[in-house]
């Protein structure tokens, strides 16, 4: 029987009249990365704060490693999560040496861990914290998620700022706490990312929950785009297939959205008088558009 760290149910939360996020409902389950995918404003951060009780929701209830989260009365469950915020935010009177030993303080760090995490993420610890690029905040806020070795990781856009060296470091020590029982919700609008993370994706739009599922079945539903370029125009009505849609078709030119497999059209071009093709990576934005219309 799989064991969940996290179960939400109904969740509900408004400013005003603006809507966070309403009757989400989702589990993540032990030892998995769980990716949280949504462009930027469909809810990702407002679901995190509530998990966390930075925000008290509207509705709903929130299980959190075991207990019902309610208020301060479930606060000492912080001491078994790593968190790192979408918006990261450090003391700006501290060196980064402070900043780490003020949270280490907090949790009872030992100083030769908090020391591995700073040398992997090559973060020097002698500079100011008010002086510090994005991808360096991000690197301190890495460092604090992990040092205190937690058995539930909550990130929201972990990798903002980050190098590829960087990202590829912290993909690697995923990786390696997973394999130690670990669990990790990841919020992030990095299609890529999730890809190479996640184990399961749930995916958020317009604060509403509309699909979970194993991350391999992201492919299946993938919105991509095909340029593709003819010796002498082509009739539009060569592209009426399933869940094809065409763009344009100016000139020998013609730009295609495609859901799902691409048999079918590379079926068609096969009798056509292709002269080139281009299938670029699809973006997040593309992604969702599987998901904003009724019908490709």
């Amino acid at each position: 029987m799989s064991e969940f760290v996290l179960k939400i149910e109904n969740l509900t939360k408004f400013y005003g009249e603006i809507k966070g996020v309403e009757n989400l409902s989702l589990e993540v389950e032990k030892g998995l990365v769980h990716g949280f995918l949504g462009p930027n404003g469909a809810g990702k951060t407002t679901t995190v704060r509530c998990i966390l009780n930075i925000l008290v929701p509207d509705a709903g209830v929130i299980n959190l490693l075991g207990e019902e989260v309610k208020g301060r009365e479930t606060i000492h469950l912080h001491e078994r999560i790593g968190y790192i915020p979408g918006d990261v935010a450090l003391y700006s009177h501290m060196t980064v040496q402070q900043q780490l030993d003020y949270f280490a303080s907090l949790r009872n760090t030992p100083s030769d861990r908090m020391e591995e995490f700073v040398e992997l993420f090559n973060l020097d610890v002698t500079r100011e914290n008010k002086g510090l690029s994005k991808g360096n905040r991000q690197k301190v806020a890495l460092v604090q998620a992990f040092m205190h070795d937690p058995e539930f990781y909550i990130f929201d856009e972990p990798t903002s700022g980050l190098d590829t060296l960087m990202q590829q470091i912290f993909y690697k020590l995923v990786a390696k706490e997973v394999k130690r029982g670990k669990t990790f919700f990841i919020s992030s609008h990095n299609l890529p990312e999730i890809n190479i993370l996640a184990d399961m994706v749930s995916i958020i739009r317009e604060g509403h929950l509309v699909s979970t599922m194993n991350v391999d079945k992201l492919g299946d539903q993938l919105v991509q785009k095909m340029e593709l370029e003819f010796e002498t125009k082509v009739k539009s009505s060569e592209f009426d297939l399933d869940e094809v849609r065409l763009i344009s078709n100016e000139g020998t030119k013609v730009e295609l959205l495609i859901i799902g497999s691409l048999k079918p059209i590379l079926a068609k071009l096969v009798d056509l008088p292709l002269v080139r093709m281009i299938v670029p990576e699809p973006s997040l934005e593309e992604y969702f558009m599987h998901f904003y219309n009724d019908k490709i």
